[in-house]
């Protein structure tokens, strides 16, 4: 057989395959390419038991029936099921709570006061302290590192704020 022959046969092939998967439309078309192409026929296959074939080849008449519309109902009960899994992990979840224990010395007056808080993760903790009358030297610490006496962190774990100063000496 020509190359013509070949391509026709194919597209009878994919044809009987389409509309035994009840894909009408497509075994319409293909239908429509080998009828191009020329007989249609293969040998050694009988498809003369696929309606579409038959209308397509000639052998009889009368409209083919339209596709039935059918609602996917699977997929929309699938979306909603994926959409509420969404939304629980980005928005109702509840985020990991952390505590932040602030110790302040007796020199030292700011926010947050001395005591234990919980904050959700990602909170931005804002603080700021200075030395009382009398004190001097405020040293600000995060976890044990030196830090800024006003400033702000995030929530990613576990935290202590320490803020100490000393008494001024005033012996000469």
């Amino acid at each position: 057989p020509g190359q013509k022959e070949l391509l026709g046969q194919c597209c009878l092939l994919l044809g009987a395959i389409y509309e035994k998967e009840g894909k009408t439309l497509l075994a319409e078309e293909n239908y429509r390419k080998a009828k191009e192409y020329g007989p249609m026929t293969i040998e050694g296959i009988n498809l003369a038991d696929l309606p579409l074939y038959k209308k397509a080849a000639g052998i009889i008449e009368g409209p083919a029936k339209p596709p039935r519309k059918r609602f996917p109902w699977l997929l929309a009960v699938g979306g909603v099921v994926v959409v509420g899994v969404v939304l629980y992990f980005l928005i109702l979840k509840p985020k990991k709570k952390y505590q932040l224990t602030v110790e302040l010395e007796e020199g030292v007056t700011g926010t947050p006061e001395a005591g234990t808080y919980e904050y959700k993760k990602g909170t931005t903790v804002n603080y700021s302290y200075t030395e009382k009358t009398g004190y001097t030297g405020l040293e600000v610490e995060l976890d044990g590192r030196a830090i800024q006496p006003s400033g702000s962190f995030k929530i990613d774990r576990n935290h202590i704020l320490r803020a100490e100063a000393r008494v001024i000496d005033y012996t000469f």
